[in-house]
């Protein structure tokens, strides 16, 4: 579960793609509270970062408590909403891993408890304008949610990991997403990096690659092929294909980046910006461009 909540937490940090399916708009701001595991974070951390492997600068946006309100508590609500405030730190994304440990003393079987539960997440959406997302654990048989019915009922979306016919393989199963259609599940593994474990999403269950991701990697290209002894930002490939900068645009060409440069077609290093100081990534063209 963990594994996952940090791959969703950096997609949405770094503004790209989740599950190789899932498009996030804009980088966000996601306060991640980690209730288990807290010895071993560190470690699933930088293996998250390496996979993802964009600046530190996006990293930042990942912000680590190693502590998690008491949902149950209104006095605990109430301080956890002032010290965010207090640091002038407004999250867009709120994972709180896990239910259990944001319950202490509270039944997560009892509909009384869990309407008290969601009383308090709502008041923490509603303040801060974000979204919260609570890990949770599964029945003793693994199959289904443990706990109230209004776990389900209450939630604007419900979403479980269930195993693979192979040893390690995993599904993304959605289970409910309000007002929306539902859509297929996506397979994952858990391969090894930097001592600890990512997530290694199929690419079986989606698309290929659509007419317009298609175009958005030939345009990357062609404005990299003009000049191979060139950097370039994200912003100045965007502007080179829109004629102008556009926030959504550089999101889609980061992610078809991405998939350039794990096919060896971009490089990429870090570089301080001149004008604020601050490390950006920039990418240069590597190969002949490949005929279709």
């Amino acid at each position: 579960k963990t594994f996952v909540a940090l791959d969703l937490a950096f997609a949405c940090a770094t503004g790209t793609e989740f599950a190789n399916r899932f498009q996030v708009n804009k980088p966000m701001d996601v306060l991640y509270a980690c209730g288990e595991g807290g010895s071993g974070i560190n470690k699933r951390l930088l293996a998250a970062r390496e996979q993802f492997g964009h600046s530190r600068e996006e990293h930042k946006r990942v912000v680590i408590l190693k502590t998690v309100p008491n949902l149950c508590e209104k006095a605990d609500v109430s301080k956890f909403i002032s010290e965010l405030q207090e640091q002038s730190f407004k999250p867009d994304f709120i994972i709180i891993d896990t239910l259990h440990t944001a319950i202490p003393g509270h039944d997560d079987s009892s509909n009384r408890d869990m309407g008290i539960m969601y009383q308090s997440a709502r008041l923490i959406r509603d303040t801060f304008q974000c979204v919260i997302m609570l890990v949770h654990h599964t029945g003793k048989d693994g199959d289904g949610y443990r706990g109230a019915s209004s776990l389900l009922g209450d939630a604007d979306f419900f979403i479980s990991i269930k195993g693979d016919k192979s040893a390690t393989g995993k599904s993304l199963v959605f289970d409910k997403i309000k007002d929306a259609e539902k859509p297929q599940n996506v397979r994952f593994d858990l391969v090894a990096k930097c001592d600890s474990l990512v997530v290694h999403w199929s690419t079986e269950d989606s698309k290929t690659c659509t007419d317009k991701q298609l175009q958005y990697a030939k345009d990357i290209i062609g404005v990299l092929a003009q000049n191979k002894t060139n950097w370039f930002t994200i912003a100045e490939i965007s502007e080179s294909i829109s004629g102008k900068k556009s926030k959504s645009k550089e999101n889609t060409i980061r992610q078809q980046i991405a998939k350039l440069q794990a096919n060896g077609l971009v490089s990429t290093k870090q570089e301080k910006s001149q004008s604020n100081g601050q490390e950006v990534t920039l990418y240069q063209y590597l190969k002949e461009v490949p005929r279709s």
